[in-house]
């Protein structure tokens, strides 16, 4: 399903777009953040919010 224009963006639309663009490994992204590849997946489809740490990373 596509959005809107106008339609905002998550968290999880920009993160994935990170790490498209610089064509990253997903586990080396959740390495860089220091988190678990578990969790950098629950980002990643939106089924976690991310934490204040994460933004400050």
């Amino acid at each position: 399903m596509r959005r809107g224009r106008g339609a905002k963006k998550s968290f999880a639309y920009f993160l994935n777009s990170y790490i498209e663009l610089l064509q990253k490994k997903k586990n080396e992204v959740a390495s860089e953040l220091a988190i678990h590849k578990t969790k950098l997946s629950q980002l990643l489809f939106d089924h976690r919010d991310p934490s204040e740490e994460i933004f400050i990373r």
